[in-house]
């Protein structure tokens, strides 16, 4: 009888390598053992859309080897495996990658005989003979830190709330985190910036979760929960979340109308109007039009330089304090470098009805009418001296408006040397509440 020869592991691909080898080596430092999780082959992004021709498609995603997770919403580390016959460091570098995206402090890189170590805190790499066990890892990232207290272990470890709907994505996942983090370092202000239709309200809900099922506040007393105040410049955006995606909090909700707060309540919902020292203040006047156009400009600078693709939402003419029409000046529309201007215009008592419908506020509509006069004639005056494209559209559709920005973006594509793919303006008044969201969904820019 002829024995049977064992396999040799150098004939191993990545994926018996990876269960022969990897994922033993990583469960015998008790990862997988509840609650430390560990998600294998795991995407964490959906892919770039790119566009070909007159359509679109979208790239491979992002996929990990192995997230390992302290608990179900906090991700640690990254493993990236290679086939047994590779060297461990070929996927030391993806790891990282990786490791960056996600925010996550170390990296490991493995062909399932040796195991390589990034550790970004110290930004030592290193050889190691083992997996670290998932509270060496925990232990590893907060030593040293204010988030090594009891109180704000427990923040940092009380689970999101999953009964929401879809899990958080991953940037969702880390701005959370962050948050919190900084939150427990003592931390005054804490900005986020995240893009429309990337879930700025789920991302909130889970912070106000975190901090409230823990019960975290600022002057560490035990016996008093959270308080929280959710801001917004308009009623929908505040009923909507308060009455949907937070109502698990039941009636420690309460909205301020009319000045009245109640104190018994710990998540306060609000307009800025309602809570503005004028109360009289219904409409959006601006301030301090030239520092506000500054920070505009910088940030489109910003991701112009990154290779950005942008598309503005904008005006050309802001009402100032007094009510006055203020044309903003020709030089903020050549520092954005701008390759085309969309306008979107519409009758004045169609937006005046939607005013009402989204704020409840009635506005004249000779002012309505004012005002797009005056932005239609500087749009031409600034577009015809920068000579930048104008495209004027009356009451568009989303079909429309998605033509017509792509048209831009394929046409900044091939002249990208000297101008951002950027577009400006566009009146939220006169377009309809989802029609901004829903073109820059549609439109598929690189």
């Amino acid at each position: 009888m002829t024995g049977i020869s064992a396999p040799n592991p150098f004939e191993f691909s990545e994926a018996d390598t990876c269960r022969e080898f990897v994922t033993p080596a990583i469960q015998a430092a008790y990862w997988g053992d509840t609650p430390f999780e560990i998600a294998e082959q795991r995407s964490f992004t959906d892919g770039r859309i790119v566009l070909t021709g007159r359509s679109a498609k979208r790239r491979e995603g992002k996929r990990a080897d192995y997230l390992l997770r302290y608990r179900r919403d906090l991700t640690l580390a990254v493993v990236e495996a290679k086939p047994y016959k590779s060297p461990a460091g070929d996927g030391l570098q993806q790891a990282k990658d990786y490791a960056e995206i996600l925010g996550l402090k170390f990296a490991y890189a493995t062909n399932g005989r040796e195991i390589i170590e990034f550790d970004f805190l110290t930004g030592i790499e290193q050889k190691v003979d083992r997996y670290p066990t998932p509270d060496e890892l925990w232990h590893r990232q907060i030593e040293g830190t204010p988030l090594a207290s009891t109180v704000a272990v427990k923040t940092m470890l009380q689970s999101l709330n999953h009964n929401t709907g879809k899990p958080p994505r991953y940037y969702q996942e880390i701005a959370i985190n962050r948050t919190i983090g900084a939150i427990l370092s003592g931390q005054k202000r804490i900005l986020l910036t995240m893009a429309t239709g990337t879930g700025k309200t789920p991302t909130a809900f889970h912070i106000v979760w975190k901090l409230w099922n823990s019960g975290w506040n600022k002057d560490a007393d035990p016996t008093r929960k959270t308080r929280v105040l959710f801001l917004a410049d308009r009623n929908i955006l505040v009923d909507d979340p308060k009455d949907k995606t937070f109502a698990v909090f039941g009636d420690a909700r309460w909205k301020i109308e009319g000045g009245e707060a109640i104190k018994g309540r710990e998540i306060y919902f609000s307009t800025y109007q309602s809570i503005a020292e004028d109360e009289r203040r219904t409409d959006k006047r601006v301030a301090e039009l030239d520092d506000n156009q500054s920070a505009l400009i910088r940030a489109v600078r910003q991701r112009g330089e990154a290779g950005q693709n942008m598309l503005l939402d904008g005006h050309f003419v802001l009402r100032g304090t007094s009510g006055e029409l203020v044309r903003l000046a020709k030089e903020v529309f050549a520092d954005l470098q701008l390759s085309g201007v969309v306008l979107l215009t519409e009758d004045a008592q169609i937006i005046v009805d939607r005013l009402i419908g989204r704020d409840g506020i009635a506005v004249n509509p000779e002012l309505i009418a004012e005002l797009a006069a005056e932005e239609l004639a500087h749009a031409y005056d600034v577009c015809g001296v920068l000579q930048v494209p104008l495209t004027v559209l009356h009451a568009p559709n989303i079909q429309m408006l998605t033509e017509v920005v792509n048209r831009l973006f394929l046409a900044c594509n091939r002249h990208t040397a000297d101008a951002n793919c950027a577009g400006v303006c566009w009146s939220s008044l006169v377009s309809s509440p989802r029609l901004f969201t829903q073109a820059r969904a549609m439109v598929a820019a690189p």
